[in-house]
């Protein structure tokens, strides 16, 4: 590969590539969940160098291009870069890497906080819009992770937070979500259901921590509660998506497709953890399966993402949105 067609292809990572590293490590989260430790550390490796792909690119942008780095940051699938850094914590954290999990959810905290004042919500969404809601519950994941962890039981309070936020966030998420996506959106209209799936996750882990850290039966149970209901809505969403998929079918690859490859993976997570907080046993029963749905949609992407960066080298293939990692809203 010459240098100028290396260049090229990191031209094309855009400001919300981080949906790759989002993808890739939550299907490693959840194959690790269902005791799959070989390819999830596999997947994990994979995730953390495209981690520091994408840490290299935006230090190099904020050098040369610091003004087309900062016209990124009002896009709400900028926030991709939050919930990629809280899903590599939750790694660390089934890891026991408890400093390295702490670390980044100080910095995710902050990114959050710098991006959630920026971002615009645009109306007519084609999904991206629902990081507005992952971004917030990924890091409350992270926190009540941390907190159960390190017996830290103030970092409920932090954790239950930002969970509050994340669901209310939802349904201003929603309005501005175009219903058109489902017969024509290239990947990233999963996020409707994925940004539920992740609520979900995000409740279930304050419930096993409550349950863990404090004492009191009522607010265990309203958590769980709670987390089970959202379940049954996201769900739904799940119906809905999979029969969007076989009614009108969307073999091409799109860089869009990794924003499918996290709810995927996303769904057998927060099943897992469903179950973990008291959650019915059909929840564990359909993450087992389901993990490895997520698993071929996580190789099939995969394949169409080295197909594209193989056609872009090759042939000097002119940048469209297709081909990038994660395009956004603009695209």
């Amino acid at each position: 590969m010459s240098i100028s067609s290396l260049s090229a292809v990191l031209d094309d990572i855009d400001a919300s590539a981080g949906a790759v590293v989002m993808g890739t490590g939550i299907v490693s989260v959840g194959l690790r969940l269902d005791q799959a430790r070989v390819i999830a550390d596999v997947l994990l490796v994979v995730a953390s160098l495209a981690a520091v792909v994408l840490l290299l690119v935006a230090t190099r942008r904020a050098r040369t291009r610091w003004a087309e780095l900062l016209a990124g940051a009002d896009s709400a699938a900028a926030l991709t870069a939050v919930a990629a850094i809280a899903v590599l914590g939750s790694a660390a954290i089934q890891l026991h890497w408890t400093g390295v999990a702490a670390t980044l959810l100080v910095i995710g905290i902050a990114l959050c906080a710098g991006l959630m004042a920026t971002v615009r919500a645009k109306r007519g969404s084609d999904g991206v819009v629902f990081m507005l809601v992952v971004a917030p519950q990924s890091l409350a994941t992270l926190c009540a992770e941390l907190a159960e962890r390190t017996s830290a039981g103030w970092l409920l309070i932090p954790s239950a937070s930002l969970a509050v936020l994340g669901i209310a966030l939802y349904p201003s998420a929603l309005s501005r979500f175009d219903l058109r996506a489902l017969r024509s959106g290239q990947g990233a209209h999963w996020v409707a259901g994925g940004s539920l799936a992740i609520s979900v996750l995000a409740v279930a882990q304050l419930a096993h921590g409550t349950r863990v850290l404090v004492t009191g039966g009522d607010l265990f149970l309203g958590l769980r509660i709670t987390a089970l209901v959202l379940w049954a809505v996201a769900l739904v969403w799940l119906v809905v998506l999979v029969l969007a998929e076989l009614r009108w079918p969307r073999w091409r690859y799109w860089g869009q497709r990794w924003a499918t490859v996290f709810p995927l993976g996303m769904y057998a997570v927060c099943s897992f953890a469903l179950h973990s907080a008291g959650g019915p046993s059909v929840a564990s029963d359909f993450a087992q399966v389901w993990i490895w749905m997520a698993v071929a949609g996580w190789a099939a992407t995969a394949v169409g993402l080295a197909v594209a960066i193989d056609r872009r080298v090759d042939f000097g293939v002119a940048r469209s949105s297709h081909r990038r990692p994660f395009p956004s809203e603009e695209d």
